[in-house]
């Protein structure tokens, strides 16, 4: 499944950190350094196995498997809160 950011959401660093903003939900997220990567690699429609393949580059020690349970939790929950789509 192909995935996209949501384009109604506005991001923003704060001392070091990603900080999302729903103008639908009047709601900040604080995305930790894992979720702020995946956002940062949704610029372009990816899907949940390239993502895997980029965290295991990006912060290394990490299986593939276990790269893809926690892209595949953290879509999970970003999906909930809106601030992911399905692309079309």
């Amino acid at each position: 499944m192909a995935l996209k950011r949501n384009e109604d959401i506005e991001a923003a660093e704060l001392d070091g950190d990603l900080l999302l903003f729903s103008p639908k939900a009047k709601k900040f997220f604080v995305m930790n350094p894992t979720a702020a990567f995946v956002w940062e690699k949704l610029a372009a429609v990816r899907d949940e196995p390239s993502l895997a393949k980029a965290i295991c580059i990006e912060f290394g020690g990490v299986s593939e498997a276990q790269a893809l349970d926690d892209i595949r939790r953290i879509i999970s929950v970003m999906k909930s809160l809106d601030l992911l789509l399905d692309a079309t």
